[in-house]
């Protein structure tokens, strides 16, 4: 290539490059603990809602200062840690789901709401716009089972999320049985 030749090929990788990486990224995060199962609207006033997040990785994440936002507002504490391969739940009534967290602040909208994960720098690391139409699964709509990930590293497009297979969901455990997923804690 001739010397002469370079500024060109410099501006177009200006003007195409970042296209292509805006277009790739969209709607993409590199979190290792994501957004794993919701229970958004529970069959009855006495089952509390909730959020499970999965760590999908073998080791620790610290998770201080680390916040839900969207429809609910909750913040981890100073010195939280999950454990690698390990789930934790976030409640709107703590009491109601073993080792879960909270009470979170502000409610799950039965016809569909936004949850976003963020760490301690307000970063986006996860999120998911969850809906009771459309393409989303519609069984976790008041009839007791939950919104899941069909496996842990699936984005938030409603085809990669299903209806769990149990009533009241598997807070603080595995969705479906993944043969090659990370170990469990």
């Amino acid at each position: 290539m001739t010397a002469s030749r370079l500024p060109v090929l410099a501006a177009l990788v200006g003007i195409f490059l970042p296209a292509i990486h805006h277009q790739a990224l969209a709607g993409a995060f590199d979190s290792v603990v994501v957004i794993n199962e919701i229970h958004y609207h529970p069959d009855s006033a006495a089952k509390t809602e909730w959020v499970e997040l999965r760590n999908q990785q073998g080791v620790d994440m610290n998770l201080s200062r680390w916040s839900l936002t969207g429809g609910i507002e909750f913040t981890f504490p100073d010195n939280f840690t999950l454990p690698g391969g390990g789930h934790i739940v976030i409640a709107a009534t703590v009491g109601q789901i073993r080792g879960a967290l909270g009470p979170f602040n502000g409610s799950l909208n039965n016809s569909g709401d936004i949850i976003r994960l963020r760490n301690r720098n307000g970063r986006i690391m996860d999120e998911v716009e969850y809906s009771d139409n459309g393409d989303w699964p519609t069984g976790p709509d008041g009839t007791g089972v939950t919104l899941a990930r069909r496996q842990a590293s699936a984005g938030d497009h409603p085809s990669l999320w299903t209806s769990s297979n149990e009533v009241g969901g598997t807070p603080g455990n595995l969705n479906f049985f993944e043969a090659n997923g990370p170990p469990i804690r």
